[in-house]
């Protein structure tokens, strides 16, 4: 079992931030509607049970019993089809955002924005209880930070677009905020829900033109608490200190390359580091 487990540290720590946050949200999903049916079909309850465990609630009192959708909100999607055009449009204009930011702006952006749109649903929802709806579900405010913070950053770099040639940035960001917006239809409460996710990403790009960061306090709030996490319990991935010490060279070598991996990503390694890391993990195999 801890062969597997290691195995799995070292594939989801080669991932990109972007692809990390796009299998949490696939998982997510088909995790929610398996575990749905199972529920439904054992004792006739819900079968949407999980996801609403995982949506921001409409009523302030559910939400003051379940806090954690503020987060779990923006990785949870109940239809495939939105979950595969945010995870697109995630998958895309991450790659460009990393050629300006960091894989840590990202994640900040991400959430900030996800956060964004919560906000805005709670200033309605939580005052009007007729405006509220089912409840919050979706990435697409947290998806949209990322498309417009990407545009502001970089709003002269150029895409090739079937049928159009070389688009700037900036256009295929004010498009589709208009189609995430439009796409709300009549429900007033999603559209502003996705305008908070814009707000953030304006913001964002705004404040990295001038060299501020937005995203810095939230990333060190974040490792704070795994700092925190890490003190208090053992890491499930680490290897028993007893095991590490008496390991033989190459061993050592390779958990010291997994830890670089863990703290600063895959794209800190050099060519040797990434070298050994690739030759141990062929072994493993």
């Amino acid at each position: 079992m801890a062969n597997y487990l290691f195995r799995f540290k070292a594939w989801w720590l080669t991932r990109s931030l972007a692809i990390r946050i796009i299998i949490i949200n696939v998982a997510t999903l088909f995790i929610g509607r398996i575990a749905g049916v199972i529920i439904s079909a054992a004792s006739g309850g819900d079968a949407t049970i999980v996801f609403d465990w995982l949506a921001m609630p409409p009523v302030i009192g559910q939400w003051l019993a379940r806090p954690w959708t503020t987060i779990t909100y923006m990785f949870t999607q109940e239809d495939v089809w939105h979950t595969a055009l945010n995870m697109l449009w995630l998958y895309g204009f991450a790659g460009i955002f990393r050629m300006a930011c960091t894989s840590r702006q990202l994640l900040g952006l991400y959430l900030l924005g996800g956060l964004g749109g919560a906000v805005l649903y709670a200033l309605v929802a939580y005052t009007d209880p007729w405006a509220a709806g089912s409840g919050l579900m979706g990435s697409s405010a947290a998806v949209l930070a990322v498309i417009t913070g990407t545009a502001i950053v970089i709003p002269d770099f150029q895409v090739r677009v079937f049928l159009f040639g070389m688009v700037r940035i900036k256009w295929i960001a004010l498009i589709l905020a208009i189609v995430f917006l439009a796409g709300s239809g009549l429900n007033a409460i999603s559209a502003l829900t996705h305008l908070g996710g814009i707000a953030v990403g304006v913001a964002f790009g705004m404040q990295m033109r001038r060299g501020h960061d937005i995203t810095a306090p939230l990333n060190r709030l974040l490792d704070s608490l795994a700092n925190l996490l890490r003190r208090k319990q053992p890491d499930p991935w680490q290897r028993p200190k007893e095991n590490r010490n008496t390991a033989s060279q190459p061993q050592r070598n390779v958990d010291d390359v997994l830890d670089k991996i863990k703290h600063s990503g895959f794209s800190s390694l050099t060519d040797d580091e990434k070298r050994r890391f690739f030759d141990f993990t062929n072994r493993r195999n």
